[in-house]
């Protein structure tokens, strides 16, 4: 690993909640330039925040970076704005409970569908008493697990016995009208 991608992965882990007390200790060993990042961690160590309060405090200002300064121009009026120090402006990161608002925020899940309740709604259509059996069997399950699926159980269980009841009467209805046509 390069030095570069090293620093940013160092840089990345002083950011992360979750970086242990040993890395901290490395980092801090590495690039002590990071001392005020690495107070301000929750996961640091009091010996090593101690240490890193004492760095920052003791740390001498280094000597300003040089600006980029234009040939000279005819106008004198004008002059490039020094470009800003990162060593003055050293800024902890606020760790404090109120930082993240969504971090610990739990999910919320859609219990599973039942399948016997869909099988219920499908054979409601296709063969009615079996979509009755389904329908009455996924209810059974749904009371029992909590799954999703009660609806399309319970009307799985109209549209069967609707359809079984039409089927019935159909049925009966052709015995009288070709018994009767048996007796002329």
């Amino acid at each position: 690993m390069s030095d570069a991608s090293a620093e940013l992965q160092a840089r990345a882990d002083l950011f992360d909640l979750t970086t242990t007390p040993e890395r901290l200790a490395q980092i801090a060993r590495d690039y002590p330039q990071f001392a005020s990042y690495i107070a301000g961690h929750p996961n640091v160590y009091p010996e090593l925040k101690q240490w890193a309060q004492e760095f920052v405090a003791t740390q001498q200002t280094p000597p300003p970076t040089p600006s980029f300064t234009p040939p000279a121009a005819t106008d004198t009026a004008w002059k490039p704005e020094p470009l800003p120090d990162p060593y003055l402006a050293q800024v902890t990161p606020d760790y404090s409970a109120g930082a993240y608002p969504y971090a610990n925020a739990p999910v919320m899940m859609a219990p599973p569908m039942n399948t016997m309740a869909v099988l219920s709604l499908v054979f409601a259509f296709v063969f009615a008493p079996l979509g009755i059996v389904f329908g009455h069997i996924a209810n059974g399950q749904i009371r029992r697990t909590g799954e999703a699926g009660s609806g399309l159980a319970t009307a799985g269980l109209i549209i069967g016995y609707v359809f079984t009841a039409f089927w019935v009467l159909y049925i009966l209805m052709m015995i009288l009208i070709f018994s009767a046509a048996a007796r002329y």
